[in-house]
C-alpha cells in the first residue's frame, strides 16, 4: 500500500542479517537488481522530472539509507544491476560504496561485458574493479581499470565521489567513463554520447553523488548558482569597465571642447587687437 515503509519485511529481515553479522564480527555485501538511485535514462532521454525519477519511494529509499548508515562498519560494497550499464553512486551520507553492474545481453544497447574485482581480503573492500568486454571479433578482452578512469586508486565512497565530480569539465574522463558506461565499445545508443552541455553532465555527476532525487536537484541547482554568480560577476565587471571607458571618453570630451573654446576665445581677441592697431 501507499503507506506500507516495509513491503514483505524486507527492510526487517537486512536489519537481521546485518546485525547478526555484525555481531559475529564479520563483513557483508549487499547484492540485489534495482538500485535506490534516481533513472538518469528516464531524466536524459525521457525528460522524465528529477522530483519523479527514483526508482525506489522516497519512503523506501529513507529506510535503506538509515540502515547503511547504521551498518557502515559492516557492509563493505553495494552491486545492483537492472540499467544493464556501468555506474556507480558515492553517497557520503550512506558511507558505502554502490557499483551498478553491466550486462552480458545487449538488449538495452548496450555492448556485452562484465567486471572483475578484486578485494581486500581483511576489510572486503573493492580495491580494484576491471571492465571485461566482448569485441567487435567477438572475443572477450580487457578493458579499462575504473581507477584509471579517475586518475584515482581510491575505489571509497569519497575517492568515487571526487570521481564523479570530475565528470563535468574534465572531458577526456568523461570519455573513458561513457567507454565503461556504454559496455568497453561506445554504442550509438548510448545516452551519455550526447550528453555534451555542462548541464547535462552535471546531472549525471550529482546523480552519482547523490541517492535522493531532491538531494540530486539541490546539487545541480547549486551547480547553476555559482556558475550564474561567476557569469553575472563577469557581467558586472565588463560593464563597470564599459562605465568607466564611457566617462573618461566624455571627460576627454569636455576637455577638448573647453580646449578649442578657449582658442577661439584667444583667436577672438587676437582679431579685435590687430583691428584697434589698423584704426
Amino acid at each position: 500500500s501507499a503507506n506500507d515503509t516495509d513491503p514483505c519485511g524486507q527492510m526487517e529481515y537486512l536489519h537481521a542479517s546485518l546485525k547478526d553479522v555484525r555481531q559475529r564480527g564479520r563483513r557483508a555485501y549487499i547484492i540485489s537488481h534495482i538500485p535506490p538511485v534516481i533513472n538518469l535514462f528516464g531524466v536524459l532521454v525521457d525528460m522524465v522530472g528529477l522530483s519523479n525519477s527514483a526508482y525506489w519511494a522516497d519512503r523506501f529509499t529513507t529506510g535503506y539509507k538509515d540502515l547503511l548508515v547504521w551498518y557502515q562498519d559492516v557492509i563493505a560494497v553495494q552491486f545492483f544491476g537492472h540499467t544493464h550499464q556501468f555506474s556507480f553512486l558515492a553517497d557520503l551520507e550512506m558511507g558505502v560504496p554502490l557499483f551498478i553492474i553491466p550486462s552480458v545481453t545487449p538488449v538495452f544497447g548496450n555492448n556485452p561485458s562484465y567486471l572483475v574485482a578484486t578485494a581486500d581480503p581483511t576489510t572486503w573492500a573493492i580495491t580494484s574493479l576491471r571492465q571485461r568486454y566482448l569485441s567487435q571479433a567477438h572475443k572477450w578482452i580487457d578493458g579499462i581499470e575504473l581507477s584509471d578512469v579517475f586518475n584515482n586508486n581510491n575505489l571509497t565512497v569519497a575517492g568515487l565521489n571526487d570521481g564523479a565530480g570530475k565528470l563535468i569539465a574534465n572531458h577526456q574522463v568523461y570519455d573513458e567513463f561513457v567507454v565503461v558506461h556504454s559496455g568497453g565499445i561506445i554504442a550509438d545508443t548510448d545516452y551519455l554520447r550526447t550528453c555534451v552541455s555542462e548541464q547535462c553532465r552535471r546531472i549525471v555527476s550529482c546523480s552519482m553523488q547523490h541517492t535522493e532525487a531532491a538531494n540530486v536537484s539541490s546539487c545541480t541547482s547549486m551547480e547553476e548558482t555559482l556558475l550564474t554568480r561567476s557569469v553575472n560577476v563577469a557581467v558586472y565587471v565588463m560593464f563597470a569597465f564599459g562605465v568607466l571607458i564611457t566617462v573618461v571618453s566624455l571627460a576627454r570630451l569636455v576637455y577638448h571642447h573647453r580646449e578649442l573654446a578657449s582658442d577661439e576665445a584667444d583667436e577672438v581677441e587676437l582679431k579685435a587687437e590687430v583691428d584697434s592697431d589698423h584704426n
